[in-house]
């Protein structure tokens, strides 16, 4: 048996409307898998520069994205600051969030080297409490140097204190005002 050649038309029609319709299933899976729009993301300024090397990745991972990247030492709430994703250091406030650790920082302390020339190099953390002391960290309560080894702390103000809210503090140590102090955790 074999088809007639009205018979033989009708079947290429219907196999490309079935190929049509595979393809605009095919089609309609692959932009519902893939995450597009914009994302509004709330930031430390002191990860601008782990931000810049991680963006441009995202993006072109996700082409149909869009980045609106806001930087800033306040704590936004993501609510009622329409932000959809907040990076921050530190234990989470509202437990109505849903959070995730992405990663650590570590503590880095620095001087230039024109300040230990003019004020002499400490040979312990205990001596810090003699040195000018530049810290940036998010919340003002942490102001000062601290140190940790087992159980043992060490916590206390520098001569002079300077509370950085922003990156600025290795530039700053870097030029000789100071010793830079960074502590957080994300």
């Amino acid at each position: 048996m074999s088809l007639t050649r009205e018979g033989q038309v009708f079947a290429a029609g219907a196999r490309r409307v079935l190929q049509a319709m595979d393809d605009a299933r095919a089609e309609f899976n692959l932009l519902s898998n893939e995450p597009s729009g914009l994302l509004r993301v709330h930031a430390p300024g002191a990860l601008a520069a782990w931000l810049s090397t991680v963006t441009p990745r995202f993006l072109e991972r996700h082409p149909r994205m869009t980045l609106d990247l806001r930087l800033g030492s306040d704590r936004v709430d993501p609510i009622r600051g329409d932000i959809d994703l907040a990076i921050r250091f530190g234990a989470l406030e509202n437990s109505s969030l849903i959070s995730r650790r992405i990663g650590s920082a570590a503590t880095v302390t620095c001087a230039s080297p024109a300040y230990l020339a003019a004020h002499g190099t400490p040979r312990s953390p205990a001596d810090l409490l003699q040195h000018n002391c530049l810290s940036y960290s998010v919340a003002l309560a942490q102001m000062g140097w601290r140190f940790q080894r087992g159980k043992h702390l060490l916590h206390g103000a520098g001569a002079q204190q300077l509370q950085l809210q922003l990156q600025p503090g290795r530039d700053g140590a870097a030029a000789g005002a100071g010793r830079h102090g960074h502590r957080a955790a994300a």
